[in-house]
């Protein structure tokens, strides 16, 4: 089976349970295992995540901003 990696062109701004920091990229290794996060802290270490332990932050810049029934979460606003 055969590792599915997505390396992003632009970061994206994430919170973990270490701090906020920026997804560099994800790593699914199959469709039984959960995918694996690449963050970059704002302290510089980096760190590996499962998809649980991270949640989008706010970000008006690149239209990320919460559902209107839960704000614990983040997703790409829809332009109509």
């Amino acid at each position: 089976m055969h590792n599915q990696i997505h390396e992003f062109q632009q970061l994206i701004p994430v919170n973990t349970p270490l701090g906020e920091g920026y997804l560099l990229y994800i790593c699914n290794p199959g469709m039984y295992t959960n995918a694996c996060y690449a963050v970059v802290l704002e302290d510089g270490r980096i760190r590996h995540f499962m998809d649980h332990q991270v949640t989008v932050v706010r970000n008006d810049t690149l239209q990320i901003q919460p559902k209107e029934s839960d704000e614990s979460r983040c997703e790409p606003r829809r332009d109509p």
